[in-house]
């Protein structure tokens, strides 16, 4: 199965950092994963699925969050490695043929 991990804001329309989490449908049924993280929604590519990269976006945010270009890394690592994690115990328990149960998904997530 060919899996696919889009990320989303909590609340798109928030004046606020929201939460993000990881979706990816597993046998058609959606898992649903929220990665720790918080961002402006103002910062966030909804379109790509991931924080903005454009400088001309970020700059005028620089005066108040100093280091936004280190947390937006940060938060672009933290979505490849939940993404990376998900694909990997799916395609590990396919090979077994196993059962994919999706907390016992969401508690590898956490323990990694």
């Amino acid at each position: 199965m060919k899996v696919r991990v889009k990320f989303y804001l909590k609340r798109r329309d928030s004046i606020e950092p929201t939460a993000i989490y990881g979706r990816a449908y597993i046998n058609k049924s959606p898992f649903k994963y929220y990665i720790g993280k918080s961002i402006y929604p103002a910062l966030w590519d909804h379109e790509a699925h991931a924080p903005i990269s454009d400088n001309k976006v970020i700059l005028p945010w620089k005066k108040k969050l100093p280091n936004i270009d280190i947390e937006l890394q940060n938060i672009t690592s933290r979505c490849i490695r939940v993404a990376k994690l998900i694909t990997s115990y799916i395609t590990l328990k396919e090979g077994e043929e196993e059962a994919i149960i999706k907390k016992e998904l969401r508690e590898y997530l956490d323990d990694k």
